[in-house]
């Protein structure tokens, strides 16, 4: 829902490019579409989707050049403060990655919210109850033709929970793949099977 509350909010931007311009974004096209995220959670990538993150990169880039205001000298401490105990590194979020009006991250186009009334298969119940503890609703996609099913948290404060660690049967693992929206974990094709 609030995926289609945030998409209202979108406004077109038309911009007239040179050939030249032009080419160069479609000549990124079959480069961007072999990203793994792309490829893992099936996006597909259009001249306009490579426009966009272009836009969004290139903003980045002209903000970071931006001098931001002098921070204040800090204040004579007479004892040092204990660091914060070490958090395990996550993939940061993008800065162009959209929010919406409560601060959550909205999911690209292509995620879909697992509905409460979706079946989760019994062999993965244990895995769907971990996650659901740690507050990450269960998302599926499209790669290609084979549908993947994820775990993902749209509040970054969470974005730093351990994945599931036991392994299936065979051995199979849940794959935690970098995103601009944050660390997804993946449910390998046949887990539990």
């Amino acid at each position: 829902m609030s995926n289609v509350l945030s998409m209202a909010k979108r406004q077109d931007v038309t911009l007239r490019l040179e050939p030249k311009v032009v080419r160069r974004i479609d000549d990124l096209i079959s480069e961007v579409s072999e990203w793994p995220a792309v490829r893992e959670f099936g996006v597909d990538v259009t001249r306009e989707t490579v426009a966009r993150i272009a836009l969004l990169r290139g903003l980045q880039d002209v903000e970071s050049q931006i001098p931001q205001p002098a921070a204040p000298a800090p204040k004579k401490v007479e004892k040092a403060a204990e660091p914060p105990p070490e958090k395990p590194a996550v993939a940061a979020v993008e800065e162009a990655a959209e929010r919406d009006e409560n601060g959550l991250i909205v999911p690209p186009e292509g995620w879909s919210k697992w509905s409460p009334t979706e079946r989760v298969p019994s062999h993965h119940l244990e895995m769907h109850q971990h996650y659901e503890a740690i507050g990450w609703p269960r998302w599926w996609g499209r790669v290609g033709e084979e549908t993947i099913t994820f775990y993902w948290s749209p509040d970054e404060a969470l974005h730093d929970a351990a994945a599931y660690d036991k392994p299936d049967m065979k051995g199979k693992s849940i794959m935690v793949q970098k995103t601009p929206w944050g660390p997804g974990h993946i449910i390998p094709h046949g887990w539990g099977q």
